[in-house]
């Protein structure tokens, strides 16, 4: 098939021949089922699943000190967005009916152990996405398998399987929401982008900052296609948007409102901004590319590799998702940079672009499935390097490795540090004599593997032989 074939957007037929992987896709998602933390283990999630658990009670305010934000009547809400914590919710009466069953692991361990089971759940079904619009831009079966395989242990995606979080729900919603581009329904597509913008909208506020750069090129390349009236076309479009976001925007003004006293009221503890200047937002912007900490190079480095080879197969398929693809990464890696904690704090890689790893991976399906010598060297040469960074990634809590590096002063790459936490629950090593009594020597969970079942083992070996009172200081 050849790129002359695929000029004009939506490039598969409804009657196309090839099938998506099903088998592959499976079998990938029971690798990230199996990789499930089986815990929460960062404050965010902490919040938003204590959140899930207020709702279930028929109130906002959460019963969490210090990380949470401080609403009206002086009390705690939550400050992320709602939608992640109304999607856990079946989750948590799934994790009360395992209490109820008899699992020794108290009610709101059960409550985590399943929440934990969403992340893997939300990845796969990222997966399963990226192979349709694969399959729409005129892949064939083989190219679909290998970018599976290699994305799903090459990359950070597999990294976000083991870690709740909103930003995987995003990430989803806004894939989804270029692949109605490829659908054109004729009369719904609006209607449809619009609502998968609405979900990552109540997801993550950050998505109100890459909405309109999509609806507004959404609403250019309708004109543009629209040959005698551009004008009217364009008009539709953007109504048509407007009137399919005005229900989540009414949600989001009413979950402020009823948080802080004011709909266009939005906080977040403990994040003052700092005066930016030209050099501290051009070392973000390589950060975010190439640092150790949260770089798209290492953290995705196949997903850079692919969206490389196949950005000029993607401009004859799709002209609309490359130049998509390339505002909203190129805008939110400009608009991360210029917030105190790019990095995306104690997570991997670079969480606030979780995204745009998704998005870049759309290229990758453009290249076929026999690659001339040297682009398939440099895809599995980024393959290699990324399963590297990655099976570290997910076998360690990325907790202990950022108190490692946060007491050592930073001056350790954070990829030699967590090849270091790989050794010491892997039994390997011990951690140095300074940490003996540091709560990432204390806290059990932190001494094995970050896996649900791994963490079963280290427990039932736990109840074998006596233990000092465990270290609440740590979720």
């Amino acid at each position: 098939m050849s790129d002359s074939d695929h000029s004009h957007g939506a490039v598969a037929p409804s009657g196309s021949p090839v099938r998506l992987p099903w088998a592959h896709l499976g079998l990938i998602t029971l690798i990230f089922l199996a990789c499930a933390a089986g815990r929460i283990g960062n404050a965010d999630a902490a919040i938003m699943l204590e959140q899930s658990r207020s709702i279930l009670e028929g109130k906002l305010s959460i019963a969490v000190e210090g990380h949470a934000a401080v609403g009206v009547g002086g009390l705690r809400y939550s400050q992320y967005g709602i939608l992640t914590s109304v999607l856990w919710i079946p989750f948590v009466l799934a994790g009360r009916l395992l209490h109820l069953l008899g699992a020794p692991l108290g009610r709101e361990g059960c409550e985590e152990f399943v929440v934990s089971f969403c992340a893997p759940l939300v990845m796969s079904g990222i997966f399963v996405a990226l192979a349709d619009v694969w399959r729409r831009l005129g892949a064939d079966r083989q190219s679909m398998i290998r970018g599976i395989w290699i994305l799903g242990l090459g990359s950070m995606l597999w990294s976000y399987a083991n870690f709740p979080s909103s930003d995987a729900i995003m990430a989803a919603a806004l894939l989804m929401t270029l692949r109605e581009w490829l659908i054109r329904r004729d009369g719904r597509s609006e209607w449809i982008a619009g609502f998968w913008l609405g979900i990552a909208l109540l997801s993550r506020k950050q998505a109100a900052v890459i909405a309109p750069v999509i609806i507004l090129l959404w609403v250019i390349w309708r004109m543009k296609e629209a040959g005698s009236h551009p004008f009217r076309a364009g008009m539709s479009s953007a109504f048509t948007f407007a009137a399919s976001l005005l229900p989540p925007l009414v949600v989001l003004l009413w979950y402020n409102w009823a948080r802080f006293g004011s709909p266009f009221v939005e906080r977040y503890p403990n994040s003052e901004l700092q005066p930016i200047t030209l050099e501290s937002w051009t070392r973000a912007v390589a950060g975010l590319w190439i640092s150790a900490t949260s770089g798209l190079l290492w953290y995705a480095a196949p997903v850079v590799a692919g969206a490389v080879l196949g950005a000029r197969r993607l401009l004859v398929r799709s002209p609309f998702l490359l130049v998509a693809i390339g505002l909203v990464v190129a805008s939110q890696v400009a608009f991360v940079a210029c917030l105190p904690y790019w990095m995306g704090g104690t997570a991997v890689g670079p969480r606030l672009l979780l995204f745009a790893a998704v998005l870049l991976a759309i290229p990758l399906g453009t290249l076929p499935h026999r690659l001339r010598i040297g682009s398939s060297c440099a895809l599995w040469l980024a393959f290699g390097v990324g399963l590297v960074v990655t099976v570290p990634c997910v076998l360690t809590d990325p907790l202990p490795v950022h108190f490692r590096s946060e007491l050592e002063g930073w001056q350790r790459n954070t990829l030699l540090v967590r090849n270091d936490e790989l050794r010491v629950v892997l039994g390997l090593d011990q951690r140095p004599e300074q940490y003996s009594q540091h709560p990432i020597q204390t806290h059990r969970p932190f001494q094995a593997p970050n896996l649900w079942w791994a963490q079963i083992i280290r427990e039932l070996g736990d109840r074998k032989r006596p233990q000092p009172a465990p270290d609440r200081s740590v979720r």
